[in-house]
């Protein structure tokens, strides 16, 4: 009830998202990006897990508005075909949060976290030569 994704994501995403592709897309945006925001939120690791999340967890599937699971290869294929679209997303969520962590103590939001963990490296999830097999 508290995020509202019409206000976090830009028109430009969405715009390119319902780009003419020949034919309907099976999965929506916002299902998509709420399950990424899960699977930070939840420092789910693999889109393999978060899959199994989903599939076994009707609350989650209701929250990102699932009916259908999407298997691997789309969650692979959405965030390489929307990286750049996924990177405007959080800079403009950074111009968001960034004014509300000032009004709760300017002090320490003017400090710099660097949290390494969650650091990956750049490859396809069902490669077979990924990082973490």
């Amino acid at each position: 009830q508290t995020i509202n994704l019409d206000e976090i994501v830009p028109v430009s995403f969405v715009t390119h998202f319902h780009a003419s592709t020949g034919r309907p897309r099976k999965h929506p945006l916002y299902p998509m990006i709420k399950a990424l925001l899960i699977q930070r939120i939840f420092s789910i690791p693999t889109d393999t897990l978060l899959i199994i999340f989903l599939k076994y967890s009707q609350e989650l599937r209701d929250f990102c508005g699932f009916r259908v699971v999407p298997d691997a290869s789309k969650f692979t294929r959405f965030k390489q075909d929307f990286l750049m679209d996924l990177q405007s997303m959080f800079d403009h969520l950074v111009d968001i949060t960034e004014p509300i962590c000032q009004r709760i103590d300017s002090n320490l939001a003017s400090m710099s976290i660097f949290d390494t963990s969650g650091i990956e490296a750049w490859v396809t999830e069902n490669n077979p030569k990924y990082a973490n097999r």
